[in-house]
């Protein structure tokens, strides 16, 4: 964080604060990892300001996704979800499928989370379909994993285990051992 802070300063100094603020993306992944989330919030949106305030949407979206992640971290989905959405915008108005499909799968397992099994089921077959649609193997494998654990508490088991081994098949192709292990333990348990 030291560091990052130096990094923001310097560019801070120089005049560039558009580069200052995409430092920021890193820090809010070290204060994340330290459990300091509501000054990683802080930080997230004084960087989303600057990055609105340039036009940088992909930024900006990034930058909420981020956000949205640390509250449903904290099971706190309800003040995930403005952020997941207000993302999910902003990369549908530049057309980024693989962003699209990332938070889209954020905003399914947030919907999981809160038992609302039916709108997470349609919103990770959207997200399964772009994936599909757009050669995104390694994200249409995480949909994959995240619909069979819809289906696992649903009580679905056959479309559960169905969906983690597709998920499992996708990661042995690419070559991703640790992923298959998980696969593979996901299928086991």
């Amino acid at each position: 964080i030291r560091w990052i802070d130096l990094s923001e300063e310097r560019f801070n100094r120089l005049g560039k604060d558009h580069l200052a603020a995409k430092t920021q993306t890193s820090k809010i992944y070290a204060l994340a990892l330290l459990g300091r989330y509501d000054e990683a919030v802080k930080c997230g949106e004084a960087a989303l300001e600057i990055f609105l305030k340039h036009g940088d949407f992909y930024s900006a979206g990034k930058i909420e996704h981020n956000i949205g992640n640390l509250f449903w971290r904290r099971d706190l989905y309800r003040e995930s979800e403005p952020y997941l959405h207000s993302a999910h915008r902003r990369f549908e108005a530049i057309g980024d499928h693989r962003q699209l499909a990332m938070v889209e799968n954020c905003q399914a397992f947030v919907k999981t989370l809160q038992n609302d099994f039916r709108t997470a089921e349609v919103i990770y077959q959207s997200a399964l379909e772009r994936s599909k649609l757009h050669d995104l193997t390694v994200t249409e494998a995480e949909i994959e994993t995240g619909l069979s654990n819809l289906y696992l508490f649903e009580g679905r088991y056959d479309l559960a285990l169905r969906y983690m081994e597709l998920s499992r098949q996708k990661y042995e192709e690419l070559e991703m051992p640790t992923q298959i292990a998980l696969c593979e333990l996901e299928i086991a348990d």
